[in-house]
């Protein structure tokens, strides 16, 4: 006859200690062995660095597509390359982005809110969220029907950007500083549009009797976009510390590749900030895709210029020439662009469909 073997108590002690044994038969219980898999790091998320018209300053914000660049920072603007990069770079492959944006100046648009209160509580002045001209087109709708009609404190808002679509709610909003919904701090802490005023001392300047009801447009003739960036926008004393300008990427953990499209005067990029930022993806182990020069025009001047570029660094790369697209906001006339957003679309595009191993060229 076949002997069956006899389990031990000490092993159906350690096996079965965590199951609930309710009824004669086999119990199985897997145990881990602690081994973890290792989770694969992005290879191609990229970061633009320059301006824009509208969104926050030296914030490094992440989006997923186009769609969400036009609602963040308005989209295709005259004054800069930045947005027709990032078109690019989401035309041809990109899948997620970080945007820092930088301004040279510039001041943001008020909006006026009569209280119908005498002076110097006439008035609730509101803020665009963000420097620049945008503004002007934001509008404010106050409303006083809200859930308790005897509190004349409070009230609601209605506030709307027709240029990008968005459109925020806020109700049961009050001028009174006890109460939890404080316009001040509310505002500041939940809109993406406007904020309220704020007194040198950082107070909020908030009148004691709630706006009137009705429609109130920004005041166009407030807020500027200030001028066009320089190298000292980018690389200069002190925004390194701060982590401002080029350095604000030190606010996120990660980034594989970096465009910074040319925003002088000569439609270039300094050499000094070329030389800076490709230091910078040294140590942060990322890969700048350099714009080439305006002066670029043939193989021969490309090649004599590669010399001055501003760096030789391994963590760099310059394309040439520059690309031709239709400009939207030139009833889709052809015109001259640089190549960093394309190329950046088409090294994530190749990290996806043909792995990271594969060099981002072909006739494909």
């Amino acid at each position: 006859m076949r002997r069956i073997p006899r389990i031990s108590n000490k092993f159906r002690a350690s096996k079965l200690k965590a199951t609930s044994i309710s009824y004669p038969g086999a119990y199985i219980e897997e145990v881990s062995r602690g081994a973890r898999t290792i989770e694969g790091v992005a290879t191609s998320v990229t970061a633009f660095v320059g301006r824009t018209v509208s969104g926050p300053v030296n914030e490094p914000a992440t989006i997923k597509n186009y769609a969400d660049f036009e609602r963040v920072f308005g989209g295709l603007w005259e004054e800069s390359q930045l947005g027709y990069a990032v078109r690019s770079f989401f035309q041809n492959g990109g899948r997620e982005a970080i945007i820092v944006r930088l301004t040279n100046g510039g001041s943001t648009v008020s909006i006026s809110l009569p209280t119908g209160a005498a002076s110097p509580n006439d008035n609730l002045e509101l803020l665009a969220r963000n420097i620049g001209s945008w503004g002007r087109k934001l509008r404010v709708t106050v409303g006083h029907d809200t859930s308790d009609p005897a509190d004349t404190s409070k009230f609601n808002l209605l506030i709307e950007d027709p240029s990008s679509g968005s459109q925020e709610k806020h109700i049961n909003v009050s001028v009174d500083d006890s109460d939890p919904r404080f316009i001040g701090s509310f505002l500041e802490q939940r809109s993406q549009l406007v904020v309220a005023a704020k007194a040198t001392n950082g107070n909020f300047v908030v009148p004691n009797a709630r706006p009137n009801a009705g429609l109130v447009n920004a005041n166009i003739d407030s807020g500027n976009d200030g001028s066009p960036l320089t190298a000292a926008g980018f690389t200069g004393p002190g925004l390194r510390a701060n982590k401002e300008g080029l350095y604000a990427l030190a606010r996120i953990n990660l980034f594989n590749l970096l465009v910074i499209p040319p925003y002088n005067s000569n439609d270039d990029v300094d050499t000094s900030v070329i030389n800076e930022a490709a230091l910078y993806c040294e140590r942060r182990r990322a890969f700048y895709i350099i714009d080439p020069p305006s002066s670029w025009t043939n193989a021969a001047t490309a090649e004599s210029g590669i010399r001055s570029l501003g760096t030789t660094s391994s963590n760099a790369a310059v394309y040439f020439p520059r690309v031709r697209q239709s400009d939207p906001l030139q009833n889709n006339q052809i015109i001259t662009l640089a190549p960093g957003g394309t190329l950046a679309g088409i090294y994530v595009r190749t990290d996806v469909s043909r792995g990271i191993w594969k060099a981002p060229a072909g006739i494909e």
